[in-house]
């Protein structure tokens, strides 16, 4: 019989993973504390709309795993309790902070400060990708 040995949410859209010991399924069939937060490039100033009316950012449009490998170096941890984002870096605290505007300002100014130290950092220079900004997801 099939069960169940790890469960995981993305806090962060496009970032590593983080482990949890329970999830909270919403009515809308979202998990509670999943991909509260993306980090999109200037040029990426308005979502795509889905059928289901839902804002959508596709990885490609922010930063990510995908484009920047670096970033997995990266511990991310959501509180539901408190709506503040962790996030680390081999073992200290990179930032952290709640979810309002001046909090998205200070995580997005700690992960481009991040990156631009990294190889990856080259890729933010080029057009409507500098400046990221955190957009607070729905």
């Amino acid at each position: 019989m099939p069960r169940v040995v790890a469960l995981y949410r993305h806090p962060l859209k496009g970032f590593t993973a983080e482990s949890v010991e329970e999830l909270h399924v919403q009515s809308d069939g979202r998990v509670a504390g999943d991909r509260v937060l993306a980090f999109r490039f200037a040029d990426a100033a308005t979502p795509e709309r889905r059928d289901d009316g839902l804002d959508h950012w596709p990885k490609a449009r922010g930063l990510s795993l995908q484009d920047f490998p670096t970033v997995a170096a990266l511990r991310t941890r959501y509180d539901d309790a408190s709506g503040r984002v962790r996030i680390e870096y081999g073992g200290d605290l990179l930032v952290e902070a709640g979810l309002d505007a001046d909090g998205r300002t200070a995580l997005a100014e700690a992960v481009t400060e991040f990156v631009l130290a990294t190889p990856e950092g080259r890729k933010l220079s080029r057009p409507g990708s500098s400046a990221a900004g955190a957009r607070r997801r729905r």
